[in-house]
């Protein structure tokens, strides 16, 4: 018993430490993506604040900020092949030590400085994603505050314009009136002088509304550059997150619980994106897929849902204006709606199609149930025509005079007992007709 109760304690210690391992894998996993190399491939000049802080006693992150070139894209590939196959031992060290410490049940100290250690690394993962979640805060107020003051200084330089050009027009009245007062000067050389002046005004006015064009285009050029790169993080979060729950919905799928070995998903992922209707054929079909079928059609699943997901993407970056004309989004927005019915009536039709099958289903479930009254309404007059002939027998019996009471309830008996054992015959070959019915029918 105690031998058994030891290779019991293995087995549960054998098992928190590799749900620890998968833990310590999935901070991995995170850490890789705010790493600096996702932001180098967003074309970011470098990481947010926030990226610096975490794990940075390791010493595995400081290279990336200290290289006086950026590293190309296989470099830093394998690079992180690297890091992760040195994680990786590190984690199988860690893991047989722990084992090895632990002997084979660990004591109850052990488990408790584990747990102390658990929630430890728990708490410490939680604040720096708290830290990083201020940090992204500070940072959205500090862009939020840089464009409040870009649009005051544009304000400014709008009212300082229309100031200079109020001086303007009240120094050309002024001169106008000058001229009129002195009466030096005919009509003609009045009228020349006025549209020298004009001339000479609207081409200034025109320089400068030039220049003005020209600073503001500029400007809005910088900030169409900063809205894109900020546009494109957003979009590479969202394709992330579609991925993740990609990844959860394949977890979630009837091939997953085949590989388990179960009979049947839970009913609760039958439920989840049932209108796209790539779920139900599983279901629907009378033979079970095959593996490479299976993984045949997830893997369509899987392409099509990136061309889409490319597609909103692409679709964003144009109704942003981040490059793309006017026909351009009309003709995206055209496509979009062109997709949307597509798939609204392939939706339909596949509505459509189950509502037929379900109606074809109802439409054999009556004609098996009025088989069956057919073939109990028979049994049942055959049955009464038994009886009658039965009866008839007695009858004859009673009036002929040739047996006695007794011989009268021996044969009696002997008829109910055979009719008994022929309706338990009836019965159990019922029985079995309709067990062999409903087998063929599932």
């Amino acid at each position: 018993e105690e031998k058994e109760e030891r290779e019991i304690e293995k087995h549960k210690q054998e098992e928190r430490v590799k749900e620890e391992d998968f833990d310590q894998s999935t901070i991995d996993f995170f850490e890789a993506i705010n790493s600096t190399s996702f932001f180098e491939d967003t074309h970011l000049s470098s990481p947010p604040s926030s990226s610096h802080s975490f794990n940075a006693d390791e010493g595995y992150l400081e290279d990336s900020f200290s290289l006086k070139e950026p590293l190309t894209r296989d470099e830093e590939e394998k690079k992180w092949e690297e890091e992760r196959e040195r994680r990786r031992l590190e984690r199988e060290k860690r893991r047989q030590k722990r084992i090895t410490d632990l002997g084979i049940g660990g004591s109850k100290e052990d488990n408790e400085k584990e747990e102390r250690e658990k929630k430890e690394r728990e708490e410490k993962a939680k604040r720096e994603r708290e830290e990083r979640e201020k940090e992204r805060e500070r940072e959205r107020e500090r862009e939020r505050e840089r464009e409040r003051e870009r649009e005051e200084r544009r304000e400014r330089e709008r009212e300082e314009e229309r100031q200079e050009r109020l001086k303007e027009l009240e120094k050309e009245r002024g001169q106008e009136d000058k001229k009129e007062d002195t009466g030096t000067s005919d009509l003609s050389s009045f009228i020349m002088s006025e549209g020298e002046d004009e001339g000479t005004d609207f081409e200034d006015e025109d320089e400068k509304s030039e220049e003005k064009d020209e600073k503001e285009e500029k400007e809005e050029k910088e900030e169409r550059e900063i809205e894109k790169h900020k546009q494109e993080e957003r979009v590479k979060e969202e394709d992330f997150d579609q991925s993740t729950i990609d990844f959860f919905e394949a977890i979630n799928s009837t091939s997953f619980f085949e590989d388990t070995h179960l009979s049947s998903p839970p009913s609760s992922s039958h439920s989840f994106n049932a209108d796209e209707g790539y779920l139900e054929d599983s279901f629907s079909l009378k033979e079970p897929l095959t593996r490479d079928e299976e993984e045949k059609k997830w893997e369509e699943e899987r392409e099509r849902r990136r061309l889409e997901r490319e597609k909103r993407r692409q679709k964003r970056i144009t109704d942003l204006g981040i490059g793309g004309s006017k026909e351009d989004n009309e003709k995206e927005e055209r496509e979009k709606k062109e997709r949307e019915e597509k798939a609204k009536r392939e939706r339909e039709e596949r509505e459509k199609e189950r509502e037929r099958e379900r109606e074809r289903e109802r439409e054999r479930e009556r004609e098996r149930e009025e088989r069956r009254e057919r073939e109990r309404e028979e049994e049942r007059q055959e049955r009464l025509k038994e009886l009658e002939k039965e009866r008839g027998q007695e009858d004859k019996k009673e009036d002929t005079g040739t047996s006695d009471l007794s011989s009268f309830i021996m044969s009696e008996g002997e008829d109910e007992g055979t009719d008994f054992e022929d309706e338990d015959e009836k019965s159990e070959e019922k029985d079995e007709k309709e067990e062999k019915e409903e087998k063929e029918e599932r």
